[in-house]
């Protein structure tokens, strides 16, 4: 019963997001540490909230990484939003400013 309880308890974990190699251009990448993850879905939103880009994330040892597809007119003004699912369907959002 207890490896159950253990088990139910890992949910995703957003760690860390690096957007340091982001500047609103085409093939841009972000880097995002999540832990207890299976999936990572990755949207850029404008400045008047509209989604720009989004899509997948790839997956090496914990660190996720999403090359951009289009440019950012909005850039540094636009937010990135992250949504982690776990095994279990549990989701874990986060918005981050690029600065």
């Amino acid at each position: 019963m207890r490896n159950k309880q253990l088990l139910a308890s890992v949910h995703a974990n957003i760690r860390f997001v690096i957007t340091d190699y982001y500047r609103g251009a085409i093939n841009d990448v972000i880097y995002m540490v999540i832990r207890n993850t299976a999936s990572v879905f990755v949207n850029i939103i404008s400045v008047d909230g509209n989604i720009l880009e989004s899509g997948q994330a790839n997956n090496n040892n914990n660190v996720w990484s999403y090359r951009t597809l289009i440019p950012n007119p909005d850039f540094p003004s636009a937010k990135l939003h992250i949504q982690a699912i776990d095994d279990q369907g549990t989701l874990e959002e986060k918005l981050v400013p690029f600065f």
